[in-house]
């Protein structure tokens, strides 16, 4: 005894005629505006709705840069220091190198690490400003004399923005 039956296929779809409206219905609203399809540009603003002034232009406002250095008064030029700009890494800076990048304007952290010690300053740039920053490893105030006793010292990191030029 056969559970299923496996006659032919119907399809569950079926296609109705379309309701026939009353001539009522059917009449045309002398409300609703009649457009010309003929033109492409009436279809265009038809679909877009009314014509919008253009929103105004922005002012174009400069980047600042930020050029961190590494040159002068460095004792120990063997040593990198690694830089993070926001928390962001830039990379190392090694001696008589300079990193510059561009900024936007406004607050920004700048931090120096030489993988012992490190040295945060907040910057507030202005538009178009080339801020510039130094840095370097020193001794602390002691340094000579645990060179002198214990044959080695720790490195301190130097990190201080130049005067900006009048």
């Amino acid at each position: 005894m056969a559970r299923f039956h496996w006659g032919p296929r119907r399809s569950r779809v079926t296609l109705e005629d379309p309701p026939v409206l009353s001539p009522v219905l059917a009449a045309p609203n002398d409300t609703e505006p009649v457009i010309d399809t003929s033109d492409l540009s009436v279809l265009v603003r038809a679909f877009h709705g009314p014509d919008q002034p253009s929103p105004p232009e922005p002012t174009a406002t400069k980047d600042a840069q930020l050029t961190i250095s590494r040159y002068d008064g460095d004792i120990f030029a063997d040593r990198q220091i690694y830089i993070f700009v926001d928390d962001e890494p830039w990379g190392k800076v090694r001696y008589g190198n300079s990193i510059t990048r561009e900024l936007k304007p406004g607050p920004h952290k700048v931090r120096a690490f030489n993988t012992l010690f490190s040295r945060t300053i907040e910057l507030d740039l202005h538009p178009a400003e080339h801020a510039r920053v130094r840095c370097g490893n020193g001794f602390p105030r002691a340094g000579w004399f645990l060179m002198m006793w214990l044959h080695a010292t720790y490195l301190l990191v130097r990190l201080e923005r130049e005067p900006a030029d009048s």
